[in-house]
């Protein structure tokens, strides 16, 4: 050995950042997890989950292995399967409100839910996060509003008086069949 070259360097800025982002990296995923609404991460080729919550295995029934055995197709009702495949080629923003969508839980029951996700990279593959929201209440109240709404259409209209409302400026708002024949409208 005719001499010695060294290089010596200080690594404890290294290990600082290193440290920083494993607890920023243990902050979200912790987040992500204990979240109250069901959340996942879907591949956008395969359309098959990545990473679930707690909160999506609970309210939909299934375990996390089970959920990660599956792709979204599972978890709608087989004739939304062609809509969920245009809405996810056609879908390029980067925060996408999907809205309004049917899934199918375990034990076979159909929900409404509210469906936000985010375009993201994860594992090295195009994915997105996804939040749902549950709104199978409001849901089936819009339709008991529309069918009594329907059936009192339908008595107004079936009865042999004549019937209408106005409004505050006089206006015809509502008439039955009976007003409309006997007005000649």
């Amino acid at each position: 050995i005719t001499g010695y070259f060294g290089i010596q360097r200080d690594v404890t800025e290294s290990k600082k950042i290193a440290e920083i982002l494993k607890e920023s990296e243990g902050k979200y995923r912790y987040l992500f997890e204990n979240n109250p609404a069901p959340m996942w991460i879907y591949d956008l080729e395969t359309l098959s989950f990545l990473e679930v919550n707690e909160s999506a295995t609970f309210h939909y029934g299934y375990s996390r292995q089970e959920f990660l055995n599956m792709t979204l197709k599972d978890i709608r009702p087989t004739e939304d399967i062609e809509r969920l495949s245009q809405d996810v080629k056609s879908t390029t923003h980067i925060l996408n409100q999907a809205g309004a969508w049917r899934h199918r839980k375990k034990d076979g029951g159909i929900i409404y839910v509210n469906i936000v996700s985010h375009l993201l990279k994860f594992e090295g593959k195009e994915a997105r996060l996804v939040i749902s929201t549950d709104i199978t209440e409001q849901v089936n109240t819009q339709l008991e509003i529309q069918k009594e709404k329907q059936l009192l259409r339908t008595l107004i209209d079936n009865l042999p008086v004549s019937i209408y409302v106005k409004d505050a400026k006089c206006r015809k708002v509502v008439a039955n069949l009976t007003n409309v024949e006997r007005i000649g409208y």
